[in-house]
């Protein structure tokens, strides 16, 4: 009999992932409320991968923070609104941009390009993957043209096949 061993119910208990899983056995018996309340029992809902203190360097502090700086974003980002405003998007701290990824990867910052004033940012570099999959996004010239009148400069790292493709383009 599987509940009337302490340590198989300490298990099965153990290996609930959702806590309205947990909380509804709890409130079946007192034997399952001591048991998922046991210390031994007890499983932290959030997986941390690492626990440091991150400093974002803010206007005063500018000049100490030199080095480059790599975020990755994600395509269904939910956290950036269109009602954010662009300082919490990309601080002024921020003058240079490289993309190294597909086109297609990032509708939402195509979306979010008319926040940002022309000439904000110092330089704009593509990478190689960035004109691989031109194709899977509409009316890609016309939201590449806006983002670029966003940055002052503009550098392309392109192997052979990408300029005829820029020769398409523009």
């Amino acid at each position: 009999m599987v509940g009337g061993s302490d340590n198989i119910m300490s298990l099965i208990i153990r290996m609930l992932p959702n806590h309205i899983d947990r909380y509804n056995l709890r409130a079946t018996c007192r034997r399952f409320y001591n048991l998922c309340n046991d210390r031994r029992n007890f499983k932290s809902f959030l997986k941390l991968v690492n626990r440091q203190a991150m400093n974002t360097p803010n206007r005063k502090h500018q000049g100490a923070f030199s080095s480059d700086q790599n975020i990755k974003f994600f395509e269904d980002t939910l956290i950036i609104k269109t009602s954010t405003p662009s300082v919490e998007i990309f601080p002024d701290s921020v003058k240079n941009i490289q993309l190294d990824c597909a086109c297609d990867e990032i509708n939402w910052l195509f979306s979010l390009i008319d926040l940002f004033g022309k000439r904000r940012f110092d330089t704009l570099e593509f990478g190689d993957k960035f004109f691989s999959r031109e194709n899977d996004v509409t009316d890609f010239e016309d939201k590449l043209l806006k983002m670029v009148e966003c940055f002052k400069h503009v550098k392309i790292t392109h192997k052979k096949n990408f300029v005829m493709v820029l020769q398409d383009i523009f």
